[in-house]
């Protein structure tokens, strides 16, 4: 979990460090633009950062484990390869201050520039989690959709993210998980 972790990072920062000269494009048509800044969901957007972990408790399977961390490592490397295919930047609103949550997204802005936009590292990474998670606990798949769904809203509702981003990390999301399903056959059946 912590190799994810690292690799994570070095692509994505390698990508903000890459991108930060270039010529940013703002998409004011976007439906963002219409949505409130909810400080509060700076919660679910951070709960992604603990996939990695859940991850490692739910998959037991060394060797399976390793073709998931290649999975994730594939589309972190896809995602970081359409960063510097098409830079975007989101200006970001003034935060109130004030408690807890404030102060969470406050730090949230000031370590993550508001680049790297497409797609959604989180909402990519929260579907890949949702559909492992749900091969082997079926049971929990209508939690986890609602999980992803409450991530997705969160990278919107503290401008994070443009919804195209979104709908770009959910067509990633899908495409990669079936690709994985067909090279890895019996996934789904496995305890």
């Amino acid at each position: 979990a912590s190799g994810g972790y690292l690799y994570f990072v070095l692509v994505y920062y390698l990508a903000v460090y890459i991108n930060t000269p270039k010529f940013a494009t703002v998409l004011w048509w976007d439906p963002v633009w219409h949505l409130p800044v909810i400080n509060a969901f700076i919660i679910p957007y951070v709960s992604v950062y603990f996939v990695p972990i859940f991850l490692a408790i739910v998959v037991k399977n060394k060797k399976e484990f390793l073709k998931l961390m290649a999975l994730f490592a594939l589309v972190i490397g896809l995602c970081g390869l359409l960063f510097l295919a098409l830079p975007l930047t989101l200006p970001r609103p003034e935060i109130e201050r004030g408690g807890m949550m404030s102060a969470l997204l406050t730090t949230k802005y000031r370590v993550d520039r508001p680049i790297n936009l497409f797609p959604s590292i989180h909402v990519v990474g929260s579907m890949l989690f949702m559909f492992i998670v749900g091969a082997k606990r079926p049971s929990y798949r209508w939690w986890l959709w609602a999980w992803v769904l409450l991530v997705a809203a969160s990278t919107l509702l503290i401008r994070q993210h443009y919804f195209i981003d979104i709908v770009g990390a959910f067509v990633i999301g899908f495409t990669s998980w079936h690709i994985f399903l067909r090279l890895n056959p019996g996934f789904n059946k496995l305890p």
